[in-house]
């Protein structure tokens, strides 16, 4: 697996590498498994969302000294590695709902924010996975002109 900012327009990718272009999910989370993120990548989220250091040890799933003890290299859990890439898809919806202007976005997750009542974005989605999903539907719907 490979992560990495692409140039010019500011969204994230996380590539996986698989054999068949459509994999299962349990194909999936084998690859995620045997190749997981590192504290470096989760790193690149925190400058990019100017997350604290406890909101990342939060995805981490671990405390703060914990997280400040590892290395650049430290590899994320399967968890903390699923979550992480669920805060790339939010990255890369909100990139795409708000044309790639990261100003607006990141002023955007920082507002409470009505449709998820009245809940600040980057407090949800450091949270918990599912937290972040809700908050990617959000902009997926906005995106559409769907507005609740």
């Amino acid at each position: 697996m490979s992560f990495s900012e692409r140039g010019g327009n500011g969204f994230l990718r996380a590539t996986i590498n698989t054999p068949e272009p459509r994999a299962s999910e349990w194909e999936i989370s084998m690859i995620l498994f045997q190749s997981p993120l590192k504290k470096s990548d989760l790193v690149l989220i925190e400058k990019k969302f100017k997350i604290t250091t406890k909101q990342a040890a939060s995805i981490a799933g671990v405390s703060v000294r914990a997280y400040q003890q590892w290395k650049p290299g430290t590899r994320l859990s399967l968890h903390a590695t699923e979550h992480l890439l669920k805060i790339i898809e939010v990255y890369n919806s909100g990139m795409r709902t708000f044309d790639g202007s990261d100003r607006s976005f990141t002023a955007w997750i920082k507002s409470p924010i009505n449709a998820l009542g009245e809940k600040v974005p980057v407090s949800l989605m450091t949270s918990s996975k599912e937290d972040a999903e809700l908050v990617n539907s959000e902009l997926i719907r906005m995106e559409y002109g769907i507005l609740s």
